[in-house]
Parts: structure tokens; sequence; C-alpha cells
């Protein structure tokens, strides 16, 4: 495959660079706007057409679940376009502006209802939408993600460079989390309602905007194709990259079971609502949870000193998370009502939100590894790639989550599930949302840990990998 390949521009040895905190904060800034609109459909999408629209429970998996696999379908493809694409200051950053505007304004269309008694032309309107909004997004985030291999080829720097921005994503994650579920209820009087979900994702997706622009304008791509050098590889013959690319294996692996963890993530708002009997707790929950992972990014620099191997890290970080979801199973909830309720959820939460904090270093470590990875594909295989690199991972991920949030509503549906019938709810839904919401997390930490076992690439087989590619 390699000799169809034209050669990169050679540059990968100088872009070895130490990056500025203003470099850092640029890029990281990009973040800011990439993570509200994948925040808003994942955690509040499922309860808004279930209890605000009232589309049947099994449609919404139905609808989820198909969209998600387009979603990981189309990233491969799209992240082998990009990676085609050409711009002499750098084939990603071009892309963030307009996709961002355009991702942002399908997210606001997400949470749309429509006036009348449910019908076609709103399952028309969610379903569609919902399909256009996943090739946009992804348009939007692997050219962000793989904006990182082009800023510097340094092992520790990357690294640190995706500790800000998983901090940047955190501190945005906790603005959300605290702010649009009463913004919900602002609007609605006090009452959750269709037209404070609209106004809600209207301001969010507005605030994100200008860091598009942020981004753009500060962040250097250092590894740059020249002009008629831009691989031109068919997508099938892309793909031929994988076969026997242990570390990119192992990265589809850990990125599969993340996803369908985030998938069954989904019946938090319904584990709140119904088993817990307070929605709005799910706010403080969150809240505490990303203020806490602020921490993450700052742990992980300061970790990185005495364990440089960045694999060990991200199995740390889930044997850490998995540890504190077994304490949360022996948390006994208790109904928002019932007496000694509170001290327990707040246990529960700061038990949770400690997890979520540990854990994001096997995230961060997930993201820094990405461009490690294309540089080892390049030197195998001759095919830097590296949008592709992120996005066949990111395929797994949304796989996964698919999966899982189609089996999460299809059973929803199969249990008989009645929207906003809080105190009635069959006991089946209950043991259900509380199963996705604390067995189900354990066992995919354990599984992401196997998978990190088999990542082999540490810092001097990448700089063997980076030696390779120069002396081409």
């Amino acid at each position: 495959m390699a000799e169809n390949v034209s050669p990169s521009v050679g540059m990968d040895l100088q872009a070895d660079v130490e990056l500025t905190n203003k470099e850092r904060f640029f890029y990281s800034s990009g973040v800011v706007g990439v993570i509200i609109p994948f925040m808003l459909p994942l955690a509040f999408l499922s309860f808004f057409w279930t209890d605000i629209v009232m589309i049947p429970a099994a449609a919404v998996g139905t609808f989820m679940m198909l969209c998600k696999l387009w979603d990981a379908v189309n990233d491969p493809i799209i992240g082998g376009i990009v990676d085609r694409s050409y711009h002499p200051k750098g084939r990603y950053r071009q892309w963030l502006i307009p996709m961002g505007i355009s991702t942002n304004v399908l997210c606001v269309l997400l949470f749309i209802k429509l006036p009348g008694e449910l019908g076609i032309m709103q399952y028309i309107l969610s379903f569609g939408v919902y399909f256009i909004f996943f090739a946009s997004y992804t348009w939007l985030e692997v050219p962000h993600l793989s904006l990182m291999s082009t800023m510097t080829t340094n092992y520790a720097q990357r690294g640190i460079l995706t500790s800000w921005r998983q901090t940047f994503a955190s501190a945005m994650m906790m603005v959300c989390s605290f702010s649009f579920l009463r913004i919900v209820n602002l609007v609605g009087g006090g009452e959750p309602s269709a037209k404070g979900y609209t106004i809600a994702a209207i301001i969010f997706c507005a605030v994100s905007l200008p860091f598009y622009f942020i981004c753009t304008a500060g962040v250097k791509e250092r590894v740059i194709p020249a002009k008629g050098e831009v691989e031109n590889v068919p997508f099938v013959e892309s793909l031929k990259c994988i076969k026997g690319n242990i570390p990119a294996i192992a990265l589809m692996g850990c990125m599969l079971t993340m996803g369908f963890g985030a998938g069954f993530g989904v019946g938090g708002m319904y584990f709140w609502q119904y088993y817990v009997g307070d929605l709005m707790q799910i706010t403080i929950a969150s809240t505490l949870g990303s203020a806490v992972a602020l921490l993450a990014g700052p742990l992980m620099v300061l970790l990185m000193k005495f364990i440089p191997n960045k694999r060990n890290l991200g199995i740390i970080g889930w044997i850490g998370q998995l540890i504190c979801g077994i304490i949360r199973i022996l948390i006994p909830m208790q109904g928002a009502g019932v007496a000694g309720a509170t001290g327990t959820i707040w246990a529960f939460n700061i038990v949770g939100a400690i997890g979520q904090c540990i854990g994001q270093i096997s995230l961060i470590v997930i993201f820094s590894l990405q461009p490690d990875v294309s540089e080892y594909t390049k030197a195998k295989y001759g095919l830097r790639a590296s949008g592709f690199i992120v996005a066949i991972t990111y395929f797994f991920w949304k796989a996964g989550i698919a999966f899982t949030q189609g089996i999460f509503n299809w059973v929803m549906g199969a249990l008989n599930y009645v929207p906003g019938a809080y105190g009635s709810q069959p006991a089946a839904i209950l043991n259900w949302v509380k199963t996705c919401m604390l067995i189900m997390p354990p066992i995919f930490n354990v599984l992401g840990i196997c998978c990190f076992l088999f990542y082999k690439l540490d810092k001097s087989t990448h700089e063997e990998a980076l030696r390779q590619i120069s002396e081409a």
C-alpha cells in the first residue's frame, strides 16, 4: 500500500515542539464549542422525546440506534475526506467555523416540538434532523481532534494538550449541567416544557459559536502536506491500515466500551426522575461530577511526571473508576422524600464525582494516543491519515452508543414505560434504570482495562516511528 501514497512534507521532527499556554488555550477553546452539541442530545434528547414530545420509547430507541449507526459509519468516511482536503494553513482548522455553525443550528432543531398532537410530521422532523445532525457533527469533531496531530508530534506534549482540552470540556459541561434544566423550568414556569427545551438549546448553542472562531484564529498546524501531496488513497484502501495495527485495534476496543457506558448513560434522567423521585437532582449530580472532573487534567499532567507511559495512566484511571462504581452499587439509594435520603444522595454523588474525575484520565489518555497511532500507522503503512484514525476509533465509540441506546429504549418500551408517571412506573422499569445507572458502568470499566492491556505503543516506539518517517 505504501508505494501508492505520496510522502508527507517531511515536517514530523520539526514539529516536535513544546506548545505555549497560549496555543493550548486556543486549541482547548474549540472544545467549548464542540461539547455543547455533543452533550445536549446525549444527556437530554431521549427524555425530551419520550416525556415532552411523547414519542413512544421503542420508537425513540429505533430512532437513536439507526441515527447513531449512521453516525458511526460516516465517521471514517468523513475522516478520509478531511484527510484529503488541502488548505495552505492546514487541512483541519478550515472546517471548524462552517461545520460549527451548521451543527449548532441542527442541535436547536432537535429540541423543537411541532404544535398539536403527535403526528407523522414530528417523526419526520425529529428523525430527519437527527440524521443530518450527525454528519455535520462528525465534520466538526473529527477535524478538531485531528488538529492535535498537526500541532506537535511530542509524545508528552500531546498528553498535556489533551489535559487542557478535557479541562475546558469539563468546565463547559459543568455550566451546562447546572443551567440547562433550570432554564427549561424557568421558561416553563417551574415545569419542563417544549418551549423551555427549545429556548435553553438556543442559548447554549449561541454561547458556543464564538469559540469556533477563537480556535480557528489561534491554532497553528505545523505538519502540513504541500499542495499536490495530499494523500489520495481510496477509502477501501485506507481500511487496510487497520489490519494488524494492534495499537489502533486496542483504541477501538477502548472506545467501544466507552460507547457502551455512554449509551446506557441516557438512563440518568429516568433514574433521578422515577427511581429517586427528583429530576433536578441530576443537575446536582452532573454539576458536581463536572466540577470535580476539572481536576483530571492537572492530575494527568502531574502523574505523567511519574508514569510516562500514557497507556498505564489509562489503566489506572479505569481501575479507580471501577472501584468508585462498586462503592456506588453498595450505597442504598432512597426516594427523595424518605428520611435520611439527602445524606445518602450526597454520598452517592460525591463517590460518583470522584469516579468521574479519575475516569476522565482514561478519556484524556485515549484522545492523546490517537495522534500517536496516526504516526505509527504512517511509519508502518505509509499513510498518516490522522483524521481517519480518529474517525475509525470514533466509529466504535458511536457504534457502542447506538447499540446500548437502542437496547435501553427498547427495553423501556417492552416493560411498559409510562411517560410522566412518577410514582406509578412498573417495578421492572425502576430495576432497569437502576441496572443501567449502577451495574453496567463497572462491567464496561473492566472491558476497557482489558483493551488497554493490548496497547503497546509507548514513548520509545512512538519516537522510533517518527524516526522512520523522517528517514523515509
